[in-house]
């Protein structure tokens, strides 16, 4: 298979699942600088924004026209090979595969895909092989070994981002404390750890010489203002760009699960996150190549994680962390 090649890489799940894949797109560019195109919905689009390793960025919307135009569109651009990144299958991701034309068409073994891809990759088994690594195994037909140590989870603020966090340490007067995270905003479908742990939480910190930003999303405002309650920061996470700025200059980060996980791992933020188990038991979408410590619960719901069980791991995790990197007097 072509090393040197225009490739199109198709993503339909989450903000999360787009940047699982980032790590695969960073291996492609240092191994074979490829022109790198993806396809993906609107709403994701800003997760690869400003990302060094894509060349073009193409959203698909609903109607038949619209697929029509989109696929005309990516036929001129003379695609070698197409990268279908999904684990799921649906009948629009079929037909794109089959009008797309390009030589090569590689992806998961799944309904449908001795009729759409000419390259079938295995589908590992969920429950022991990490998200990234099942999409790194799509880079098995190129001409290169895949050397895992470097990569990671990639997302690049702007400069603007990144200058506007810094002007609001600032003007807090946090750009040289240690800062803590506290995201409230889990993904959806698995509820709230709940005021009163938060409430706990933020008391056992008061132990230690941090400043805490409570954030999360406007979804989410009552609780957030509660638990800042006139002593604590806010900021809220509805611009990605400064939130990742944000995410990856803090020291700290406390998240149940979202793709704040992803974010600091972008930066090796150390990170302490709660999961609710999947009932196919699927491994956990933890951290990349980073430090993270965690809790979880397999009954559906991050309230069912109580703060006992989370403060006997977190205790010892953000004492290692803290001693650490906390700033030199």
């Amino acid at each position: 298979m072509h090393n040197k090649s225009k490739i199109l890489i198709l993503t339909f799940g989450g903000i999360n699942d787009s940047l699982n894949i980032t790590p695969m797109l960073q291996a492609l560019y240092e191994q074979t600088q490829p022109e790198i195109t993806i396809l993906t919905f609107e709403k994701n689009m800003k997760s690869f924004h400003n990302n060094p390793h894509i060349n073009n960025i193409f959203y698909i919307q609903n109607g038949f026209l619209n697929k029509i135009k989109i696929i005309l569109k990516l036929n001129k651009l003379n695609f070698n090979i197409i990268i279908d990144a999904n684990e799921f299958f649906t009948k629009t991701l079929s037909r794109l595969l089959i009008l797309i034309n390009s030589e090569y068409k590689i992806g998961f073994e799944k309904d449908n895909s001795k009729t759409s891809l000419t390259h079938i990759v295995e589908s590992p088994n969920k429950n022991k092989v990490h998200v990234i690594d099942r999409i790194l195994l799509l880079l098995n037909y190129f001409n290169f070994e895949v050397v895992k140590t470097n990569l990671n989870v990639n997302y690049f603020p702007t400069q603007n981002s990144i200058d506007h966090i810094s002007n609001y340490f600032i003007k807090h007067n946090v750009n040289h404390d240690f800062r803590v995270l506290i995201n409230v905003t889990a993904k959806e479908g698995i509820g709230s750890w709940g005021k009163t742990s938060y409430i706990q939480l933020l008391k056992y910190l008061k132990n230690y010489d941090v400043k805490i930003i409570i954030t999360g999303s406007l979804d989410d405002l009552q609780i957030i203002e509660t638990l800042a309650d006139n002593n604590h920061l806010i900021f809220y996470n509805d611009d990605l760009l400064e939130y990742s700025a944000l995410v990856q200059n803090s020291n700290f980060i406390f998240t149940p699960e979202s793709y704040t996980i992803q974010l600091a791992s972008s930066k090796k933020i150390p990170v302490y996150c709660l999961f609710v188990k999947k009932s196919s038991n699927e491994m956990l979408d933890v951290p990349y190549n980073s430090d993270f410590d965690f809790a979880v619960t397999d009954k559906g719901k991050l309230d069912n994680i109580s703060y006992g069980k989370v403060l006997n791991n977190f205790v010892p995790y953000f004492e290692y962390v803290y001693e650490r990197y906390k700033p030199k007097e």
